[in-house]
């Protein structure tokens, strides 16, 4: 009985051993068949997304060569016009006013816009005549954004500027660089006023006195921290908020001033000048001083 019941459980270890590796196997198979799919799958993923590529280039390119028949068109017009001696033709740019090759966008901006005043243009017609003159790039940006036809030129504006990264930061730097010109200082002061506006309208500020307040205070805050703790909390929207969280990091970071060193320095050089001339004026103004001053009351 014992060499039967030992014979029996070798029997049920064997079978044990073999469905166990018959489902080693299946689950090896089957991990298999998941990776296979896993693998089918990246690579239909991968040919929608090139399909999608090529779909939205050549959308792209179908755009910009419209576009540049439209550019061909106005000028046949505008050639047409001329030779047929049409005076009643819409306002453009002088033939002399530059395309785009400087990579400072505000700078070109305000010439376009100078210019489009000075030759009369139809506001209408600003976006039209802006992308003639424009780089492909920014006009490949318009057209990815599906802007290509909007007439709307602040908004056109206001788009480039994003894309060329003019945020509130950049533009209160812009503002600090602002250095005097040969020019005059006429020109110095236009090109302050030009860049404290673009400064304002990034910043969201309208012509309001408690707003432009906080710009002015926040820009002094921020004018004086350090490069590393100003990084931090540019993102902070409100002067309350920002104030909090210097006071918060100036607890945790006891040991290590948020403030740039030559702004200490001045601040103590401007209190101990206090205290000097302070202490000036009590020893002059001390009965005991040889530089005391009797005061000339008259009776």
């Amino acid at each position: 009985m014992e060499k039967e019941s030992e014979a029996e459980k070798q029997r049920r270890e064997r079978s044990e051993r073999v469905e166990e590796r018959e489902m080693s196997k299946l689950q090896q198979m089957i991990r298999l068949k998941e990776l296979e799919l896993e693998e089918k799958e990246k690579d239909r993923q991968e040919r929608d997304k090139e399909r999608q590529e090529k779909k939205e280039q050549r959308e792209h390119e179908e755009k910009m060569k419209k576009l540049d028949l439209q550019i061909a068109q106005e000028k046949n017009k505008t050639q047409s016009s001329a030779t047929t001696g049409v005076t009643a033709q819409r306002p453009r740019l002088s033939k002399g006013f530059p395309a785009m090759t400087t990579e400072d966008l505000p700078c070109y901006l305000d010439m376009f816009e100078m210019a489009a005043r000075r030759d009369k243009v139809l506001e209408e017609d600003w976006v039209a005549q802006l992308q003639e003159k424009i780089t492909p790039k920014l006009r490949q940006f318009l057209t990815q954004r599906r802007l290509v036809d909007c007439t709307d030129y602040e908004k056109i504006k206001k788009e480039l500027l994003d894309y060329v990264g003019m945020t509130e930061e950049a533009c209160r730097k812009r503002w600090h660089e602002t250095v005097p010109i040969e020019d005059g200082p006429r020109e110095f002061f236009v090109a302050l006023q030009k860049n404290f506006r673009q400064w304002c309208e990034a910043a969201k500020i309208e012509r309001n006195f408690d707003q432009l307040e906080e710009l002015i205070l926040k820009d002094s805050i921020l004018s004086a921290l350090n490069e590393e703790v100003r990084e931090e909390i540019l993102d902070k929207e409100s002067l309350d908020k920002l104030v909090d969280l210097l006071e918060n990091r100036k607890i945790i970071f006891a040991s290590k001033s948020i403030f740039k060193k030559s702004r200490i320095y001045q601040a103590n050089a401007v209190s101990d000048r206090r205290d000097l001339n302070r202490q000036n004026y009590r020893y002059q103004t001390s009965p005991s001083s040889a530089n005391y001053i009797r005061p000339n009351i008259e009776h």
